[in-house]
């Protein structure tokens, strides 16, 4: 029987022996016809060969299976494993662009907030002690201390609302000169302060130097506005 004609119509061919018919009919050299197989029956018969080849579990040992044979997905043995390796590379080559890319976002956005200008938050480090409102104990020390104190915070309210208001109305470069001086103009105050008192060092009318001095400065700066 032919057997491409077995392999189409009684299927008395395995898918093997269907594809060693192939080979046969492509060498020219089969026993059971002189006849060219049809494109139907080349079709069919490269069909049994992709059958034989990519079989999972191999119903064929690998070593009956002729090397030149076509199979699914390569052509060749030696070719499947690189064209893995190939994949594998690409995927986690794209993984590591993503995850290259989310960082470099991330580290975009935190430049941005950080190169923002904010302005500085006044904040004193003192405990607040009362401010007596009778003459009698605001003469004492204590007395004095704790008004200072309570000037100081008065005063600082007024600065950060002033600065807030001017700030909303500067352009970037504005922005960030304000804040730089208003970090400055911090700086001063406090290294002037602690000179000021530091010539009481120890002394109980030390903190009362250093508190005047600040309500002073706090209200210089506001008329400076």
């Amino acid at each position: 029987m032919n057997p491409v004609d077995a392999h189409l119509g009684k299927r008395e061919l395995s898918p093997l022996s269907a594809a060693e018919a192939l080979d046969s009919f492509e060498a020219g050299e089969t026993a059971t016809t002189k006849t060219k197989p049809t494109t139907e029956a080349r079709s069919a018969m490269r069909g049994a060969i992709f059958d034989v080849t990519s079989a999972d579990p191999p119903n064929v040992p690998s070593r009956d299976i002729p090397e030149h044979w076509p199979r699914r997905g390569c052509r060749r043995r030696n070719v499947c494993p690189k064209i893995r390796v190939m994949r594998r590379a690409a995927v986690f080559l794209m993984v590591a662009l993503t995850v290259a890319g989310c960082a470099s976002d991330n580290d975009q956005r935190g430049r941005a907030t950080a190169a923002r200008p904010t302005l500085p938050r006044i904040h004193e480090g003192f405990t607040l002690l009362p401010c007596a409102r009778k003459n009698p104990a605001r003469g004492s020390t204590l007395g004095l201390e704790g008004c200072a104190e309570h000037e100081i915070l008065r005063t600082d309210k007024t600065i950060m609302a002033n600065e807030r208001a001017i700030f909303v109305l500067l352009h970037a470069d504005g922005r960030s000169a304000f804040a730089k001086a208003e970090r400055s103009w911090l700086a001063y105050r406090a290294a002037y302060c602690d000179a000021r008192a530091s010539s009481y060092k120890g002394g109980s009318v030390a903190p009362v130097i250093f508190g005047t001095c600040r309500a002073t400065i706090n209200r210089g700066h506001l008329q400076n506005r």
